[in-house]
């Protein structure tokens, strides 16, 4: 059942219910109505029979007479019966009762007054009088011709109302539920017809704040996510391919000039150091690959353990002055903290070196003049760790790429690299709740900024 069935059904079904609801409830009330007020003329009808024939002037016959006449005029096939105290019938009028009321109902009319209630689709009265010193009882009933006909005429009615207000309330639902959902079929056809190849189109977003605009911004926004994903990994597979290519390249045309001419022991030696150098930097480019997609692919870390962040940092210090011995790294906190918690962040002390020996291993790599300064801000809301050096400053284009993996600025210039360490930086750091980010301060002057929130 498509959705469009399923919107009419039960938008029909909530009518039919209401419907019948209303129905119910105006037949029910107008029986109710009938009754009471035919009920009051029965028993306006008993008093005024049993006062005609007690306080009436004449013989007996002549009174029962003159009672018949009077009955016959008033309602369709009615009877009626009088009592004396001792329940003995003194008048009957249409052969009286078939059914045998008892003692019990006497005794209760005469306590808890007049009773009422139907029988064999005819409205009943039961009552005890007391005039001018008679004493007895009447009861009377009659068929509500004409009450009974209006009341079928209305469930007749009613019933056609409630036939043909389903009737419309279907159509209608249809043709509303058909309108309603027009713009969703259309969106999905739009949806359907975006791919991969033409992940640029976008699904066309209306002026009204509806439910169906919310949903097609939501969309178009995933699209630019998907699009942004498909475009950083068709760049990561042509910088991979790069990378791999040039030194397979440089190895290939190696190897056949060696096979085409005869080496002397001092050109082949410089071959084999030309090869290895070349065998060295696809091994690290493929761990750095391998370790960028580890990462990626990891969603958060396990096994955590609090982490003092400056004897990290200091650590990844000597491991950068071997590489760098001629780089100046100064550290310094912008106030001593007093706590050492808060120098402290849970996470992977591995991992968190790591990051933090790219982040100096950069600093020290692009630095003009050859010194890095590095600021540890530890408060009560967080850790800031800045790294600054002097050098050529990024474009706000290169910005915006700067940690997408492969991607080298200007300012790197013949410096070897592959533009995966910031990426595996970035991951590390969000592994650890951190965030990483660039900024240019000043006039050549660049900052890395690590925050650990507290």
């Amino acid at each position: 059942m498509n959705l469009r069935l399923r919107f009419a059904l039960l938008f029909s079904l909530f009518v039919f219910i209401i419907l019948m609801i209303s129905v119910t409830s105006i037949y029910l009330l107008y029986e109710k109505f009938r009754q009471d007020e035919f009920y009051a003329r029965i028993n306006e009808q008993a008093i005024q029979s049993s006062r005609f024939f007690f306080d009436t002037s004449g013989t007996q016959d002549s009174r029962k007479s003159e009672l018949d006449r009077r009955l016959s005029l008033a309602f369709t096939n009615e009877k009626l019966a009088i009592y004396d105290t001792g329940y003995s019938s003194l008048y009957t009028y249409n052969d009286g009762f078939a059914s045998d009321f008892g003692y019990d109902l006497f005794v209760k009319v005469k306590e808890d007054g007049p009773i009422y209630f139907e029988e064999d689709q005819r409205e009943t009265v039961a009552l005890y009088f007391n005039s001018n010193n008679y004493q007895g009882y009447v009861i009377a009933s009659a068929y509500d011709k004409f009450g009974r006909r209006k009341i079928n005429n209305l469930k007749t009615v009613l019933l056609f109302t409630l036939g043909g207000g389903l009737v419309l309330s279907g159509l209608f639902a249809f043709f509303y539920v058909q309108q309603i959902v027009k713009p969703l079929g259309e969106l999905t056809n739009q949806m359907q017809r975006i791919s991969e190849s033409n992940l640029n189109e976008r699904v066309p977003v209306g002026k009204h704040n509806t439910e169906l605009r919310r949903i097609a911004q939501n969309f178009n926004d995933m699209l630019d996510r998907l699009e942004n994903a498909f475009e950083m990994r068709k760049s990561f597979v042509q910088h991979a391919s790069h990378e791999l290519r040039t030194p397979l390249s440089s190895m290939l045309a190696q190897t056949e000039a060696a096979l085409n001419k005869n080496l002397t022991p001092a050109e082949s030696n410089l071959i084999f150091q030309s090869l290895r150098e070349d065998q060295q930097h696809m091994i690290e480019l493929t761990n750095s690959l391998l370790l960028l997609s580890k990462y990626e692919k990891l969603p958060s870390l396990s096994d955590l353990t609090p982490i003092r962040v400056d004897e990290i940092l200091y650590d990844a210090i000597e491991s950068i002055n071997i590489i760098y011995p001629q780089c100046q790294i100064n550290v310094n906190f912008t106030t001593v903290p007093d706590n050492d918690k808060l120098l402290t962040v849970l996470g992977n002390d591995v991992l968190l070196k790591s990051a933090l020996q790219n982040l100096v291993k950069n600093a020290c790599h692009y630095s003009e003049d050859g010194k890095v300064f590095i600021t540890i801000d530890a408060r009560q809301t967080g850790m800031k760790i800045n790294f600054e050096n002097v050098g050529k400053q990024l474009t706000e284009e290169e910005k915006q790429k700067l940690f997408i993996p492969f991607f080298r600025g200007e300012n790197s210039g013949q410096i070897k690299g592959f533009g995966l360490g910031l990426s595996i930086v970035q991951r590390i750091i969000n592994l650890h709740k951190g965030t990483v980010d660039y900024s240019a301060i000043n006039k050549d002057l660049n900052r890395f900024c690590v925050t650990f929130p507290r």
